[in-house]
């Protein structure tokens, strides 16, 4: 990405969007630019299924229908939700979220599963049932809930792996049931492992900042505050990876993590969201709006800061609902599946890099940098929307490819 930022000035007519394999976002921005006619051009980077998912629907459909507007406090409005219908994506059993933590010694049981148990009477988002009108409805967490949130397992009988695995399987968002955890006792304490997992639907910037920050206030132990609850970097250290990829992480280790501060009255001085419509308060946003410019910053908080500005307009429009997370996710072999979207979520944005040029050289130039990655950049497809008016003949759609090998195949469409 540095060299597009090196050869670009930016500009707010057009706007690239690099989004990774956080589909439901991808899906919901197209869904919103189409629907208001593509009034900006946009370059959406994703995993290849989505990207041909998305060409096909809007090659077949002419028409958005209006999307449903926010009706009473006990509901909450995930217009995005209805893609995964209309594109036959399969909703309760993906688009989890893990987060694996170190259990420090001497970390209090009980106080945990009280913690937990807290939160979610708490949380509105962590007790809400999926409807048949595909939104959320907060129900009675003891009902979500009627066992306990966290479920403890031994090293001896049972994997990683297989524990998230575990996780991931007793969510049940037709019942309410987004949220759970799991703590992997070890024979040595210092390698037991808390595991988090939520559903796609439940997670947002908002969402993590108040588990971790509860769960932050019990992961103290004789002074010293779990660092795992700040960064997963541990986790990857402790991977079997190329050296290129523990160098990297290497590094990025020797960075101290963001401090998660404790929630707190909104203060309207900080930059704002529609996300479950609170405050958007955490210090590293006003962080990333005052950074622009100063060249200490490396190339990702540019294109974060890119974005918080972008996404100033489009915050304060009602029908417009960007949820905000982490980037930094993890994509190995030996990872279950539902691991793949482990994040970083210090960090509360997808990329995105306002960009002005001609669009064909600047592709070319982000695939010869994404080459130079590790990995290679990954498998991503790229969709191309060009701004047009509503009746116009010229509007269309266009999809390239960067990365190593694209499954599915990639098809090109325009009408």
């Amino acid at each position: 990405m540095e060299g597009a930022l090196e050869q670009t000035e930016f500009d707010d007519n057009e706007n690239l969007y690099v989004l990774g394999l956080d589909s439901i976002k991808s899906i919901q921005i197209a869904a919103q630019l189409r629907h208001h006619g593509w009034t900006m051009s946009a370059v959406q980077v994703m995993e290849c299924g989505t990207v041909n998912a998305i060409c096909e629907f809007l090659a077949s459909h002419t028409t958005v229908s209006q999307l449903a507007q926010y009706a009473h406090n006990t509901r909450i409005d995930l217009p995005a939700l209805r893609w995964f219908t209309q594109l036959a994506l399969p909703v309760p059993n993906v688009y989890n979220h893990v987060i694996v933590l170190k259990v420090l010694p001497g970390c209090p049981l009980e106080q945990l599963h009280n913690r937990l148990h807290t939160l979610i009477q708490q949380q509105p988002a962590l007790h809400s049932a999926l409807d048949a009108e595909g939104r959320l409805l907060v129900c009675d967490p003891n009902v979500c809930y009627p066992n306990e949130v966290l479920t403890e397992y031994s090293t001896a009988q049972w994997t990683l792996a297989e524990v998230i695995a575990q996780c991931n399987s007793m969510l049940d968002v037709t019942n309410g049931r987004v949220f759970t955890a799991a703590l992997l006792h070890a024979p040595q304490p210092a390698s037991s492992t808390l595991v988090l997992c939520a559903h796609h639907l439940c997670v947002d910037m908002h969402s993590w900042y108040l588990i971790l920050s509860t769960l932050d206030a019990v992961s103290t132990v004789n002074g010293t505050s779990n660092s795992g609850l700040h960064r997963w970097n541990d986790y990857l250290a402790s991977k079997t990876v190329d050296s290129a990829t523990h160098e990297s992480w290497r590094t990025v280790c020797q960075t101290l993590p963001l401090h998660f501060p404790p929630v707190s009255l909104p203060d309207d001085s900080l930059p704002r969201t529609r996300a479950w419509r609170e405050d958007f308060r955490h210090p590293c946003v006003r962080r990333l709006f005052e950074s622009s410019g100063n060249t200490a910053y490396s190339a990702e908080t540019y294109v974060l800061t890119a974005l918080a500005l972008v996404l100033r307009y489009y915050s304060e429009e009602p029908w417009c609902r960007i949820e905000m997370e982490g980037m930094g996710r993890g994509c190995w072999p030996d990872e279950p599946d539902v691991a793949d979207t482990v994040g970083w979520f210090t960090l509360f944005y997808p990329w995105a890099i306002p960009l002005h040029g001609d669009m064909a050289t600047l592709l070319s130039a982000i695939a010869s940098d994404l080459a130079k990655r590790t990995h290679g950049g990954g498998d991503y497809g790229l969709l191309q929307m060009r701004h047009a008016p509503e009746d116009s003949l010229a509007q269309g759609i266009r999809m390239n490819y960067i990365g190593v090998q694209a499954q599915p195949s990639l098809r090109y469409f325009s009408y």
